[in-house]
């Protein structure tokens, strides 16, 4: 791959982040946040063109782990696009911004390669396409989790000015739909992995599937918490937090292991 590219895609990012800590931080003399929400499409739109190169490498499709790492990162900075247009979440774009342009050059520095089967029937096309689709809300409502105890603990110690509760209530409610939306797909990405993958505990997949279905039940504790308990404040970021580890470990961390250290 040219290096250019993702350099450039980088650089936008960090330019995107850096519009977005001075939307932050300067309230009273605050620049227009539409003007950085174009550096951050223009990001978004060379991370695209980086990972149809990244994924055509070798003459196949190649779904490595820092690969999938990036897609899901950018599907993260482009549904962002669309909340974080208001000023009171430009703490969010900055974390999104600095995390999307660590994911453009993971596949950089660690070279890999997993060939994709091409002839795959509907079912397991729905198990991919699910599976990532719950990666990137759940990612979504950690980076809301993080973002949300952060802010709260602020408030809670009277350090925070320019930020009012009802922001934060807002803030807690994007969250929750995050959340939801995660919890609903990732649990038809499970109903379709046991319905289409030919053996789901099989070796190398066992701890993929434990894991995943751990973060799943935590998740839908995390919700039971506050829907039916009715349970606010950090408790809620902990349980998010928990429930990330589990499909952090469960997918990325497992298959660094494979793809970087046992077969090497």
């Amino acid at each position: 791959m040219q290096l250019w590219l993702p350099l450039f895609t980088i650089f936008a990012y960090v330019a995107a982040a850096a519009g977005f800590v001075r939307v932050y931080r300067k309230p009273l003399r605050r620049i227009n946040p539409l003007w950085v929400l174009g550096i951050l499409v223009c990001a978004c739109q060379g991370h695209a063109l980086s990972l149809i190169v990244s994924l055509q490498a070798n003459g196949h499709l190649n779904l490595s782990i820092f690969n999938m790492v990036s897609v899901n990162a950018w599907f993260v900075a482009c549904i962002s696009v669309f909340w974080l247009w208001r000023a009171s979440m430009a703490l969010g774009g900055v974390v999104i911004c600095l995390v999307s342009a660590v994911a453009v050059a993971l596949p950089l520095v660690f070279v890999s390669d997993k060939p994709f089967a091409p002839h795959l029937s509907p079912g397991m096309w729905w198990h991919i396409l699910t599976s990532i689709a719950a990666w990137t809300f759940i990612s979504l409502a950690f980076l809301h989790a993080a973002l949300y105890g952060w802010l709260f603990r602020r408030l809670k110690r009277k350090q925070l000015k320019d930020i009012s509760v009802s922001s934060l209530v807002s803030l807690e409610r994007v969250m929750m739909l995050q959340a939801v939306t995660g919890f609903i797909l990732l649990a038809i990405a499970l109903l379709t992995g046991w319905m289409f993958v030919d053996d789901l505990f099989a070796q190398h997949l066992v701890h993929k599937t434990v894991l995943t279905l751990l973060a799943w039940l935590a998740l839908g504790w995390m919700l039971f918490s506050y829907y039916i308990r009715e349970q606010r404040g950090l408790t809620l970021v902990l349980e998010m937090c928990a429930a990330f580890i589990l499909l952090l470990t469960g997918y990325v961390l497992s298959n660094v292991i494979l793809q970087f250290i046992l077969n090497h």
